[in-house]
């Protein structure tokens, strides 16, 4: 996994044109301050960051393996940090953890429960749902999309919310499947229509749009796509190589006309 260093901080900071020493001292006096602040036994806020504190955890005994030997672990002084608002939206674009993808992973297990007790699959929105994630799993798309629609029809036809878009997104990724790229994108659009919806799931809808006009060779509508999710989160998922891809292509395309 790909981790960001004080360099990082510091090569950032000169990227945004501040001398290399100046930016070294600003990032080296932030980290001080925070540790001065908690060793003082303050609480260290950084607003929108987050927040540090510090907790002690008192002595306790330990038995170490393989001997059995018990030993006495000192008192030590722990450091949480609880994150703000807008670390928790950052956290959200993580490129390791897809919006959909962390959802569908949690429902998972459950999916597969209801697939080998079909006794158990009641005619209700999260079963239904649960099966047409099993069956996509299963490489059955056609199956797949005829439990996901079956899911948006057991919710108000007036909502708008999650659920909703979730079954916009899967009912688009099964039509991809199967090649019905047209109707895939009225999906994909009807999910990014509904109101108020987070950054991150907008960008999922945005990414699944540049790949169906890139399977269709809509190499301008395409990088349109791709482009917003970019400006987002440049590392999500492999958008960044698509991008290049599309452009040599469109290179490829303009030299041959």
């Amino acid at each position: 996994m790909d981790r960001t260093t004080r360099n990082d901080l510091v090569r950032r900071l000169t990227g945004e044109g501040l001398p290399r020493r100046q930016a070294v001292k600003v990032v080296n006096s932030i980290l001080s301050g925070i540790a001065d602040g908690l060793s003082m036994g303050e609480t260290v806020t950084l607003r929108g960051f987050g927040s540090f504190t510090t907790r002690r955890r008192p002595f306790h005994w330990r038995q170490i393996p393989p001997s059995g030997e018990i030993v006495r672990v000192p008192e030590r002084k722990l450091v949480k940090f609880r994150p703000g608002s807008e670390m928790k939206r950052a956290a959200d674009l993580s490129p390791d953890d897809p919006y959909f993808d962390a959802l569908i992973a949690k429902r998972r297990k459950s999916s597969r429960q209801l697939l080998s007790q079909p006794e158990l699959n009641p005619l209700v929105h999260d079963a239904q749902f649960d099966l047409g994630i099993a069956y996509r799993e299963m490489g059955l798309p056609k199956e797949a999309l005829e439990k996901f629609i079956t899911a948006l029809t057991l919710i108000d036809e007036r909502e708008r919310g999650a659920r909703y878009v979730r079954c916009c997104y899967m009912i688009g990724l099964c039509n991809m499947d199967i090649g019905n790229f047209d109707v895939a994108h009225g999906w994909f659009q009807s999910g990014l229509a509904a109101p108020r919806r987070p950054v991150a799931e907008r960008i999922e809808l945005h990414y699944q749009l540049g790949l169906l006009f890139e399977k269709e060779g809509r190499v301008a509508e395409s990088l349109a796509e791709l482009k917003q999710v970019q400006t987002v989160n440049p590392r999500f998922r492999e958008v960044a190589g698509h991008i290049r891809s599309l452009r040599a292509l469109r290179v490829a395309q303009s030299v041959h006309q």
